[in-house]
Order: C-alpha cells, then structure tokens, then sequence
C-alpha cells in the first residue's frame, strides 16, 4: 500500500515538474521574445525618425541617400521583427494587425519626407517630420507598448503558475519522502535521490525565470497584499536609484517610490489606483503618474499592475514600467508649438481682416481722384500724363483686388459655414453661373458628370470649384477652345474631384508652388490675376479634410484633383 502511495506521488511530482519546465519554455519562447522584439523595433522606430530628421536637413545628396539607406535597412528589421511578433504572440492579433498597419502609414510618411528632400523641398520634408512624423510616433509607440503590455501579463501570468506549480512540487516530495521513510533504507536512497534532482529541477527553473527576468529591459516589481515588496529585477532598480534587491525587499513599494503626486502634494496609501489592481482584482494602467527615485527626483513612468491569483484568491500583483520622460518631454514641446502657432495664425487672420478693410477705403480715393482729375483736365493732359494716371489707376484697382483676395483667404476658416451634406453638382452649377460671360468670351466648352453629394461648406465648395474652372479659362491654349470636364469617384467614404482641361499645362517643378500664395508663374502682362487663387483652393481643401494635387503636361493641359469627405 505504500509502495502504491510513493510510485503515486512520484508521479504527480514528475508531472508539476514537466509543467514547471513548460512555463519556462512558454515564457522563453512567448512573452518575453515578443517583449524583446517590440523592444528592437521600438529602437529600429527611433532610428528612423532621426532619419526622417538628418534626410529634412541632408547637406548633400550623398548624405541624403546614405539615410534613406539607413531608413529602409531599419524599415526591413521592423519588419522582421513584425513576423517575429506574429509567430508568437499569444493574443488577438488584431493587435499586432492594428500596430503593422499603423508602421505601414509611418512609412508612407518617411517616403513622403524623402521624396520631398529629394525634390530639394527641405522645408516641407522638415515641417511633415516635426508634425504628421511625431504624431505618427507616438501613435505608433502606443500600439506596440499594447502589444509588450499584453506579452509582459502573460509572462507574469505564466511566473504566478509556476510559483504555484513549486509549491504543490514541495508537498509532493515531503509526501514522498515519508513514504520513502515508511518502506525502509534502500528505497529511501533512490527515492532521496529522486528528490534531489527535482529540487535541483526546479532550481534550475527558477534561475532561468529570473535569468529572463534580469535580461529585460522592462521594470518589473511583485507585491504582496500588503503592498511590499516580493521581487525586482535590475532594470526596475536601475529605474529607480537602488543599488540592490536588499533596498527594496519586503519595504512597501508605494511609500518607497510612489510617495508623492506630480504636483508634489503628498499621496496616501489609501488613495493610491494601485492597490486596486489586487485589493479589488482590477488590471490598471497609467502613463500620467511619477516614481520617485532613491535620490529625491521624479520621472515620468508608464506602468501597468496586474493581481496575481492563487488557488483562485488574489496574493498579490506584478507591475512592469517604463520611463516615458523623453516622450513627455516631447509632447509638452509639441503642444507648446502648436500653440504658439495658433495664436500666430490667430494674430495673422486679424492683421489680415483690419488690414484689409483699413486699405480698401484710401485705395477708393486714390483711383477716384485719379479719374477726376483725367476728367477735369483732360485738354491739359498730354498723351504721356493720360498714361501715367492710367497706370495709377490700375495699379489701385489690382491692389484692391490683391487686399479683398487676402481678406477672403484669411476668412476661409474663420468665417466658413459648418459642414453639412451638400450637393457638388449644384456647387458647379452656381460656379459657372458666375463666370458665364468668361466662358461665353473664350468659347469655353465645361461639361460635368453626374456628381455625388459630399460633406462640406457649399459656398466655399462653389467658390472652388470657380476658382479651378476661372484658372482653366484664364489658362488656355491661344490655338484651341477651352475644354473642361468635371468628374468625381467615390471610395471608402471619400469622394476624388477631377477638374481637367487641354490648355497650356504646367511644368512639373511648379506642382507645389502654384498652391502657395503669391507664388505666380506668370506676369501680369500675360495673365491677370493676385496669383492667390489656387492657394484659397488649398486652404478650403484643407478645411474640409481632403488634400489637392495637379498632373500636368505643358502644352497638353492639365487636371486638378482634390478630396473631399462623402456625405452621410
């Protein structure tokens, strides 16, 4: 009978061992590889936005390519470590979809940036690097840190098992030994024997676990249900200015490094959002707390906590964190430039308006005195003088004409209309309506598909759509009629506007500047006109969401495109 007891619980310690040895492995192989993985290509994402960076203000074309190079060798590795991250993660790989995807658009970003740089657009490149490129970081950051944040619960899971699984490895083995005791002195040596090797077992289990713990770069610290201290690994001691595991041990973590808010008021225990994740079972997570260091200074951490269960009771809970004071530090330095942007633009747009409205009335008086003078003295007036008062008076007129284009390119969003479903085709109808005589001088031809509905501000969807078809009547070819067809595509909820016309293009190294203000490529000899037609265009695009762009060939016309967001 006691025989069959001991080969009993031989078996049963046999069997708590190899699933010991499988936590290990799962740990080894599952969570921590894919911890380490988004670690690197956290890196790799670093590298490449220094990058982006050095490609914005490259000094030369070599230097250029030479880091656009570095870029597409990180861009393969983030890759690399993607499939790594597939392979074996043991979650939704929604998860893992969400922040590929999410790494795919970053790299549209790079390319955009590079092919700027390469168009000699330093300027654009740097402005797309400081905004859509850190935004995109930390978007990015955020979806892989998901991902390490669900691989370090399972590590903690898989460790809370395992602990577990040794302590039912004990009792086993002091069962068996005093059955080994009962059948007598031989059985007894092999049964010791056996014992040894499973404590040696699970010895070596446990010195791969911490081993794996001590070679992550991630903090982690264990609690009991009085909140101290049951285990640090180095980088959680690094963190936080200790120079051992003495330092901590068995001291309550949250009188230790979490004493005190962000705003130096003092923190109680009781109010503390961390012992809910085991006195109330909850998983919590924050990056808008501060660790306090062995030396009195404060960082900003992302952290989360997790209760470890125990035969179905919480005993406690592991928390892993990571210092984003770099990060914060950048996003206080990018809501302080977009403020001091906005109230840039906000001084900008009234300087404009009262400008505008301040210039009007002196211009008036100028031009009629100027025609008043022509009239009274005309037989006094010589052909020389009726020219110059001429020109004066032109000149009023087209800087009257410069001020109220301003004044309305200063009121796009300021005094627009709010977005509502709006029928485009009506909005071209009402366009050409206003440029009836134009078209009817040059003998244009305008046609214009059947066009969908969008979201959008209707006058100022009217005023671009005249803006695109004045520019293509202004700009024909002198040998030929004007030909100009409107259509639209839609996909995905969004609507692509098509303004085509045969007259007499645009070359390719002007695609960008036509949209900026003032930026004219012709004289006023040739053609008319503030040169702030197409960047008014830009700027209502822009409003609504939607981005612009033109394919031209000189001499063969040109086609405008534009986006807009489909109704609902």
């Amino acid at each position: 009978m006691i025989l069959v007891l001991m080969v009993v619980l031989a078996t049963a310690a046999s069997r708590i061992n190899v699933n010991l040895a499988d936590l290990t492995d799962k740990i080894y192989r599952h969570p921590l590889t894919v911890s380490n993985a988004v670690l690197e290509a956290n890196a790799s994402i670093i590298s490449i936005h220094r990058h982006m960076k050095e490609v914005a203000h490259a000094r030369s074309a070599e230097e250029l390519e030479n880091d656009v190079r570095a870029i597409k060798q990180h861009e393969a590795e983030v890759h690399g470590r993607f499939d790594i991250i597939s392979e074996r993660f043991l979650g939704e790989k929604i998860k893992i979809q969400s922040a590929r995807e999410a790494f795919i658009e970053w790299e549209s970003i790079a390319n955009e940036v590079i092919e700027r740089a390469r168009l000699g657009r330093f300027d654009m490149a740097a402005e797309i690097v400081e905004t859509r490129g850190a935004q995109h970081v930390i978007l990015l950051t955020s979806r892989m840190n998901a991902l390490t944040d669900f691989a370090r619960g399972k590590a903690s899971q898989f460790l809370a098992e395992s602990k577990h699984q040794k302590f039912l490895s004990q009792a086993f083995l002091y069962s068996l030994m005093v059955a080994v005791v009962a059948i007598g002195g031989v059985i007894a040596v092999f049964v010791v024997i056996g014992v040894r090797r499973s404590e040696e077992e699970l010895r070596n289990g446990r010195e791969r676990i911490e081993i794996l713990l001590a070679s992550t770069a991630e903090a982690i610290y264990g609690i009991d249900l009085d909140g101290n201290c049951t285990f640090a690994n180095p980088a959680c001691l690094k963190m936080i200015g200790r120079q051992g595991e003495s330092e901590i041990l068995g001291a309550n973590v949250h009188d230790l490094i979490h004493h005190t808010r962000p705003d130096g008021s003092p923190y109680p225990r009781e109010e503390c959002p961390i012992h809910q994740a085991f006195s109330e079972g909850m998983r919590m997570h924050s990056d808008q707390e501060v660790f306090w260091r062995a030396d009195g200074t404060s960082f900003s951490v992302e952290h989360t906590y997790r209760p470890i269960y125990k035969d179905g009771a919480i005993a406690g809970a592991v928390c892993t964190f990571t210092d984003i004071s770099e990060r914060k530090q950048a996003e206080l330095e990018m809501k302080r430039k977009s403020a001091l942007l906005e109230s840039s633009n906000t001084e900008l747009r009234q300087f404009a308006y009262v400008a505008s409205h301040d210039l009007q009335e002196p211009l008036r008086m100028v031009a009629s005195y100027l025609q008043l003078l022509e009239w009274r003295y005309a037989g006094a007036l010589d052909d020389d003088a009726r020219t110059y008062i001429g020109f004066a008076v032109d000149g009023a007129k087209r800087m009257s004409t410069l001020i109220r284009d301003i004044l309305q390119y200063s009121r796009i969003e300021t005094h627009g209309e709010p977005l509502a479903n709006t029928d485009s085709g009506q909005a071209i109808r009402n366009a050409l309506a206003n440029l009836q005589s134009l078209a009817t001088e040059v003998e244009a031809v305008v046609t214009f598909d059947d066009l969908p509905s969008v979201r959008a501000d209707a006058p100022q969807l009217a005023q671009l759509f005249q803006n695109l078809v004045g520019n293509a009547l202004k700009y024909h070819a002198p040998d030929r009629n004007p030909e100009i067809h409107i259509r639209a595509e839609r996909s995905k909820g969004t609507v692509t506007f098509q303004v085509r016309d045969n007259g007499i293009g645009i070359e390719r190294q002007y695609f960008e500047r036509i949209f900026k203000a003032f930026k004219r490529l012709h004289g006023k000899e040739e053609f008319d006109g503030t040169g702030i037609g197409l960047a008014i265009c830009k700027k209502i695009v822009e409003r609504h969401g939607g981005r612009i762009w033109v394919e031209s060939e000189p001499g063969k016309g040109s086609t405008f495109y534009f986006t807009l967001p489909a109704a609902t």
